[in-house]
């Protein structure tokens, strides 16, 4: 599910328990008639039943009846933004605009902890986290600059071993694997946070030794993972 819907179902139920409800309600049943005029005679009176259910629900101590509000809440959001995906926009400033400046302030930052936003044109990319981010490119750049080290290979020599394995003194000559390698180090950088043991399993004969040899002992080799041992 979409991160601003669970924010803004989130949102919703949590201003349904404010002060300010009234004007969260107003804001909501704007944009809510705006996003699909057919409900424009239930939405009003779906929203005072559900505050009323949660209200009883948090007097009673039932935290699991708060959530099934949300994520009924959360579910309808959803179903109206994939009828009508250009609804994002106006939802997001419901988001920021009607719900969240109503809520308790420690809810204001749970809740926007869960969005992030980027706006990328053309060929652009956006990476995003919310803590440190790994990036390991499996795009053409590599293959460039593969290509630029060959350059320097010994004129007559094969690149190809026969049956035997990639070596690490091969890995100018090992192609296709990228993608793979990446997976590698990905999963290695998890390793390296949260611990365990990392197997690589398949078939004998499907390139395990030369994906480990050729492509991620050189990787790491040139700087791939933040840890020690890896050149920087």
């Amino acid at each position: 599910m979409d991160p601003i819907v669970l924010a803004a179902g989130s949102a919703l139920v949590g201003a349904m328990a404010t002060d300010d409800w009234e004007r969260a309600r107003s804001a909501a049943v704007g944009w809510w008639l705006r996003a699909s005029p057919e409900q424009a005679e239930t939405i009003g009176a779906d929203l005072a039943e559900a505050r009323y259910q949660l209200v009883a629900a948090r007097q009673a101590g039932d935290t699991n009846a708060e959530r099934v509000l949300v994520a009924d809440w959360q579910i309808r959001l959803q179903l109206l933004l994939q009828a009508a995906p250009a609804l994002m926009d106006g939802l997001l400033g419901l988001l920021h605009e009607g719900l969240t400046p109503v809520l308790p302030a420690h809810e204001q930052l749970a809740t926007r902890s869960l969005v992030m936003s980027a706006t990328v044109a053309g060929r652009g990319r956006v990476y995003q986290a919310g803590r440190d981010l790994h990036l390991h490119y499996q795009d053409s750049v590599r293959r460039s600059r593969r290509v630029l080290r060959n350059e320097g290979a010994v004129p007559g020599e094969c690149p190809y071993p026969g049956l035997a394995a990639f070596g690490t003194d091969q890995a100018q000559w090992f192609f296709g694997r990228d993608e793979l390698t990446a997976e590698l180090l990905m999963r290695l950088d998890e390793r390296l946070a949260n611990g365990g043991a990392l197997i690589v399993v398949a078939p004998s004969g499907a390139g395990k030794s030369s994906l480990l040899r050729a492509g991620l002992l050189p990787a790491i080799a040139a700087g791939a993972l933040p840890a020690a041992g890896s050149a920087p």
